[in-house]
C-alpha cells in the first residue's frame, strides 16, 4: 500500500519550478493507494491519480511504503490508454528491493474469498467478502471495460479504495479496485442520489498482465484449493434467479 503526492520539488529548486499561488508554495496531494508488483519498484495505479504529474515541471510522485521512513520518488514507466491503468517505478536505492504481491492465477471462481485493502493518507482499509462474476460491460473514464476483464465483489469498494488491492485468501493478487462509480453517501439522500448509479468493481490481474506485458514478467502461480464459498456457490448457481418487474 502507498500513497501518491504531488509536491514541490526539493528545496534546492528554483522557486519559479513549485507549484506556486503568486505567495506561497504548496504541495498538491492526492492520497490514493496502488499495488508493488514487482521487487524491482514497480507499483500499478490507476492513471487518473497520476495524470497530473504528466510532463510537468513543478509536480513529482512521491510514493510512500508502508514501513519506509520517507517517501521515493516514481515516474511512469508506462500508461494503457484501454484499461486507464498507469505503470510507476519507484527510484530505489542501489541494491534495494522492495517486497511485492503476487498475481493470482486465472480468475476466481464465484464465491471466492476476498478482501479489499487500501492504504490512504491516514488509514489502512480492509473489507471482506467474496468475488463474483461481471454479467456486463462498464467503463473507465470513458474507456470501455468488457465483462471478461472485471471482477465484482461484495466487500466494500468506495472512494477511500481508488486503486487499492483485491486480495485473495491465500494473499494473492485478484484485481485493482476502481471506485469511480460509487456515488457519495449524503447524510440526507435526495431521490436522484438514491437512482444514481453507484457501485464498485476491480479489474482482473490477467487485463493487468496484459497491459503491461513487456514490463511485467510474472511467474506462474500453483492454484490454491477452492474455497468452500465458492463450491457452495457453484452447486447452487442454477437454482438462483433475479426476478424484475416495472418498466
Amino acid at each position: 500500500a502507498y500513497e501518491i503526492t504531488y509536491g514541490d520539488w526539493s528545496s534546492d529548486v528554483c522557486s519559479s519550478d513549485l507549484v506556486d499561488n503568486g505567495r506561497n508554495k504548496f504541495p498538491i496531494e492526492r492520497p490514493s493507494s496502488g499495488v508493488l508488483v514487482s521487487t524491482s519498484g514497480l507499483v500499478v495505479t490507476w492513471w487518473d491519480l497520476v495524470r497530473e504529474a504528466e510532463n510537468a515541471k513543478d509536480k513529482r510522485i512521491l510514493v510512500q511504503i508502508d514501513g519506509e521512513s520517507q517517501a521515493l520518488p516514481a515516474s511512469v514507466l508506462a500508461r494503457d490508454d484501454a484499461t486507464q491503468l498507469a505503470l510507476l517505478q519507484i527510484e530505489l536505492p542501489q541494491g534495494k528491493l522492495t517486497p511485492c504481491a503476487q498475481f493470482a492465477p486465472g480468475t476466481p471462481r464465484p464465491g471466492s474469498p476476498a478482501l479489499v485493502l487500501a492504504r490512504t493518507d491516514k488509514d489502512l482499509i480492509a473489507f471482506g467478502g467474496v468475488t463474483s462474476a461481471a454479467h456486463g460491460p462498464t467503463t473507465v473514464r470513458g474507456k470501455p471495460l468488457a465483462s471478461k476483464d472485471l471482477l465484482l465483489t461484495d466487500a466494500r469498494i468506495d472512494d477511500r479504495c481508488h486503486g487499492g488491492a483485491l486480495l485473495g485468501a491465500d494473499g494473492l493478487l485478484l484485481g485493482l479496485c476502481n471506485s469511480e462509480h460509487v456515488h457519495k453517501e449524503v447524510s440526507e439522500p435526495t431521490l436522484e442520489d438514491l437512482k444514481a448509479t453507484n457501485y464498485g468493481f476491480a479489474i482482473g490481474t490477467e487485463r493487468i498482465r496484459a497491459a503491461f506485458a513487456k514490463q511485467l514478467s510474472v511467474g506462474n502461480n500453483l492454484p490454491g484449493t477452492a474455497a468452500p464459498t465458492a463450491t457452495a456457490a457453484a452447486v447452487a448457481a442454477d437454482a438462483v434467479v433475479t426476478v424484475q418487474t416495472g418498466d
